[in-house]
């Protein structure tokens, strides 16, 4: 009998302590999703950093490169210098908003909110954006005001304003109100 019970105890322990070791696993496994979902929106963010930097950088590059590859007129550096100079503006602005972000995250800066008319901040990106061959175009709507980071919001429209103009023949912004929320509409061809 005494057999009987030290073996059933033991058995007991067994299944409990395989029981114990699941349970911390499964609890561990759950730990771990805010920790993988943090890594993703982290890589994700180095990504999207490293896009935003990447254009400019290389606009800068090809342009000297140009200038430099043989003799031009004064006309073709100005015009390589012109680009050089939009696109080195274009890779600070963009390191300037990274440094803002990690403030903000930091705690070390809250955002400015102030009034802001989204209608008129979508007129004013279409008619910064000049390529060749591509119209941007705001389309005139209603009044939509906002309380809102003017730099922040500005430079995603401006971001999402800008890739679509590298790759289509017209892009058109607006802005309207749907459901007491205010919608920024960037379409393309």
């Amino acid at each position: 009998l005494r057999y009987v019970h030290n073996y059933v105890g033991r058995q007991l322990l067994e299944v409990a302590s395989a029981a114990g070791g699941v349970a911390a696993w499964l609890v561990a496994g759950r730990m771990q999703v805010p920790v993988r979902r943090a890594h993703a929106v982290n890589r994700d963010f180095i990504a999207d950093a490293a896009h935003e930097l990447r254009t400019p950088l290389s606009i800068i590059q090809a342009s000297a490169g140009f200038a430099l590859d043989r003799e031009r007129s004064s006309d073709d550096y100005r015009e390589s210098l012109t680009e050089i100079l939009t696109a080195s503006e274009r890779a600070a602005a963009s390191v300037g908003a990274l440094l803002e972000f990690a403030r903000l995250e930091a705690g070390q800066e809250s955002l400015r909110l102030a009034p802001l008319r989204l209608d008129l901040l979508v007129e004013e990106v279409a008619a910064s954006i000049r390529v060749d061959g591509v119209t941007v175009e705001a389309e005139a709507g209603e009044a939509v005001v906002v309380a809102a980071d003017y730099s922040l919001v500005r430079q995603a429209i401006d971001n999402i304003a800008r890739n679509a103009a590298a790759r289509a023949g017209k892009v058109r912004l607006s802005t309207r109100l749907a459901a007491r929320e205010a919608v920024i509409e960037i379409a393309d061809d």
